[in-house]
C-alpha cells in the first residue's frame, strides 16, 4: 500500500522532518497538500527509515510504536529500538499471561509452573528478548520495604516477586544447552531488599554482559563475574532511603517508648566495618584487576586502599561517594587512573530525610540546612513531623517551603504540623511546578491539633487542579482545605494517577454534594481512597461525597443514593 507523508499524524511528520532535514517542516502541508505529491514512505531507503526510527524512538517510544503501524518496514527497525531497554522482565512475561502469570497491583506473580519447553513454544518472546541491551531486575522480596527503593518507582515499571523470578530462572536452566534469555545484554541493574542470588540471574544473562549496577547484595557475585565480561561495576550500598542517622536532626528528644519508629531508621545505622566484610566487595576483590571502571557509594568505608591495590595498573575510573571515610589515603596510588572522584560530605548524599521539629524556628533552621548541604539531584524524600507538645503559637506559611523548591527531583514530601496552615490556592499553584516528579505530597494538620470546630484555611478545591496538572506522576495527595466554592475544572494533559486523596482535618463543606463528587470524579478518575475528617455538622454530606466518588467500593451500601437504572 502506498503510504504518503501527507497521511501521517502531525507529530510523526514533524519527527521525520527533523530526522531528515534537522528541523520540522511547516505543518500547513498537512492541512493543504501541495499539488506535487510528497514521496511515499516505501520509496525511502532503509538507512533513512532507520534514522527516522532512531530519532522518533529517542523522544518517545509511544510515537515510535505508532510509526511502526504506518509501514511494515518500520516494524523490524522499530522493534529493536522499542525493546533495547527494559525496566523489568514483565513485558516479556505478559506474553505468557494469563495462563501462567497474573498482575497483582504493581507486580506480576506466577500461579502455574512453567513447562520446560515453554520458551521454545514462544519464539516471538525469544526474538524480542534478543534485542535487550539494558535491563533492570528488581524482584520484590519484601512488599512493605521494597517500595522505598527508587528502582521500584521507575516510569512505567511493573515488577515481579522473588517467587516468579525463581520460577522463570529454573525453567530456563532446566535445559543446560538452552541459550541465555538475553544474549545481547550489556548493562544490568539489580535491586531487592533481601538481595538476589546470582544463580537466579545467570540463566537470563549472556556472556557479553559488561556493566553491572548492584543496589543490593548479589549472593554469589564471584560466579557472575567469572561467567561474564563485566569490567564496569557499581556498588551502591544504601539505595533503601539512604537515610543517614541524625544527618540534620541532632536532637531526638522523644521520651515515649511507644512511639512508632522512624520509617527508615532501622536501615540508617552506620556500621563501622571493613569493605571486605561487604559481600559484593568481598566477591570482586579476587577479580578487581580485571575492572576498568568502579563506582562505590558507601555509608562507611574502611580498608578501601587494600581492596583497590591489585587494580593499581588496570583501573581507569574510580568514583567513590562515602558518608564516613575512615582511611586517610585518598589517591589510592592507582597509576593508570584517568578519572577519580572522592566525596565524603555527610548530608550531600542523603536521598531521604525524616526530621522532627519543635516549632517554626526549628523548621526554618532545618530546611535552610537541607538547602545548603543536600544535593538537588540526589534528595528524593523529605518527611517532617512536629513533636508532641510543641508550641502551636505559629502558622505554617508558603515561605517555609521555599528552600525545598531547589530540589526538583523530590518524589515525596510529607509534612505534619499542629499549627495553623496559612496556604492559599495561589501558593500551591506556584509550588506544584517546582516538583514535577512528585508521587506523594502531604501537608496536613497533626491529629492532636487544637480543639476548634473548624481550622482556618484559605485553600479550596482549586489547589487540587494545580497538583493534577503540574505533577503527572502524583499518586497520593493530602492538603488542608475547605470546600465553600467550586472552581473551574481544568483537566491535566494525561489522566491523573492519584489514587489516595486526603482533604484534611475538620474540613468544611458548603457546596452541593453532587457538584463536589462530580468534580473529584472528573479530576481523579482512578481515585480509590478518600480521607476527610469533617467539620461539625457536615459529616453526613462528606459521607455522601465519599460514597458518590467511590461507587465500586461503597455505592451499593449507600441508602441515600438513587438506584441506578
Amino acid at each position: 500500500m502506498d503510504f504518503s507523508v501527507t497521511r501521517l499524524p502531525v507529530f510523526i511528520y514533524n519527527s521525520i522532518s527533523a530526522a531528515l532535514f534537522g528541523a520540522p517542516v511547516d505543518n500547513s502541508a498537512i492541512q493543504d497538500p501541495a499539488p506535487v505529491k510528497p514521496p511515499a514512505i516505501y520509496r525511502l531507503s532503509v538507512e533513512t527509515l532507520h534514522e527516522i526510527a532512531e530519532h522518533v524512538g529517542h523522544n518517545s517510544k509511544a510515537d515510535l510504536a505508532s510509526l511502526v503501524r504506518v509501514d511494515q518496514r518500520f516494524q523490524a527497525l522499530g522493534e529493536g529500538i522499542l525493546w533495547r531497554e527494559l525496566p523489568s522482565i514483565v513485558p516479556l512475561l505478559r506474553l505468557l499471561m494469563p495462563e501462567y502469570f497474573y498482575l497483582n497491583y504493581v507486580y506480576v506473580r506466577q500461579h502455574k509452573p512453567l513447562p520446560d519447553d515453554i520458551w521454545e513454544q514462544h519464539p516471538s518472546l525469544l526474538r524480542l528478548a534478543s534485542h535487550v541491551t539494558t535491563l533492570l531486575i528488581h524482584p520484590i522480596s519484601s512488599p512493605t520495604l521494597d517500595h522505598y527503593f527508587d528502582t521500584f518507582w521507575r516510569q512505567g515499571t511493573i515488577l515481579v516477586d522473588m517467587h516468579t523470578l525463581t520460577g522463570v530462572s529454573r525453567s530456563l536452566s532446566s535445559d543446560p544447552s538452552r541459550a541465555a534469555l538475553f544474549p545481547r545484554l550489556q548493562r544490568l541493574e539489580v535491586n531487592s531488599f533481601s538481595g538476589i542470588p546470582a544463580e537466579l540471574l545467570l540463566p537470563l544473562l549472556g556472556a557479553n554482559l559488561s556493566s553491572c549496577v548492584a543496589y543490593c547484595t548479589i549472593w554469589g557475585l564471584d560466579e557472575l563475574l567469572r561467567r561474564t565480561k563485566i569490567d564496569n561495576f557499581s556498588h551502591c550500598e544504601f539505595m533503601l532511603s539512604d537515610l543517614l542517622e541524625e544527618i540534620l536532626n541532632d536532637n531526638d528528644t522523644s521520651d515515649d517508648e511507644d512511639d512508632d519508629p522512624e520509617p527508615f531508621r532501622p536501615y540508617s545505622v552506620v556500621e563501622h566495618r571493613s569493605v571486605f566484610d561487604m559481600p559484593n566487595l568481598r566477591d570482586i576483590a579476587p577479580v578487581i584487576h580485571s575492572l576498568r571502571a568502579l563506582k562505590l557509594r558507601l555509608i562507611f568505608a574502611k580498608d578501601l586502599p587494600a581492596l583497590l591495590q591489585p587494580a593499581y595498573d588496570s583501573l581507569r575510573s574510580l568514583n567513590v561517594e562515602i558518608s564516613e571515610l575512615d582511611d586517610t589515603e585518598t589517591d589510592y596510588n592507582l597509576r593508570s587512573l584517568r578519572s577519580l572522584t572522592v566525596r565524603k560530605q555527610k548530608a550531600a548524599f542523603a536521598r531521604a530525610l525524616s526530621l522532627d521539629i519543635a516549632g517554626s524556628d526549628d523548621l526554618d533552621t532545618l530546611l535552610t540546612r537541607i538547602r545548603q548541604e543536600c544535593r538537588p539531584a540526589t534528595l528524593r524524600r523529605v518527611r517532617i513531623d512536629e513533636r508532641k507538645g510543641s508550641s502551636r503559637d505559629w502558622s505554617f506559611a508558603v515561605d517555609q517551603l521555599t528552600p525545598l523548591r531547589a530540589f526538583p527531583c523530590l518524589v515525596e514530601l510529607d509534612i505534619s504540623v499542629s499549627s495553623d496552615i496559612s496556604m492559599t490556592d495561589a501558593d500551591y499553584a506556584a509550588l506544584a511546578p517546582s516538583w514535577p516528579s512528585l508521587r506523594v505530597f502531604k501537608l496536613k494538620h497533626a491529629r492532636d491539633a487544637p480543639d476548634t470546630a473548624v481550622l482556618s484555611s484559605s485553600t479550596t478545591l482549586a489547589a487540587l487542579v494545580s497538583f493534577a496538572t503540574s505533577c503527572p506522576d502524583l499518586e497520593e495527595l493530602g492538603i488542608q482545605l475547605h470546600v465553600n466554592s467550586l472552581p473551574d475544572l481544568v483537566l491535566p494533559a494525561r489522566q491523573s494517577r492519584i489514587h489516595t486523596l486526603d482533604l484534611g482535618f475538620r474540613t468544611a463543606l458548603g457546596v452541593d454534594v453532587p457538584l463536589v463528587a462530580g468534580f473529584l470524579r472528573s479530576l481523579f478518575p482512578g481515585l480509590q481512597k478518600l480521607h476527610v475528617v469533617p467539620a461539625l455538622g457536615v459529616a453526613t454530606m462528606w459521607n455522601r461525597v465519599r460514597y458518590s466518588v467511590l461507587p465500586p467500593y461503597y455505592g451499593a451500601s449507600a441508602p441515600w443514593l438513587p438506584a441506578s437504572n
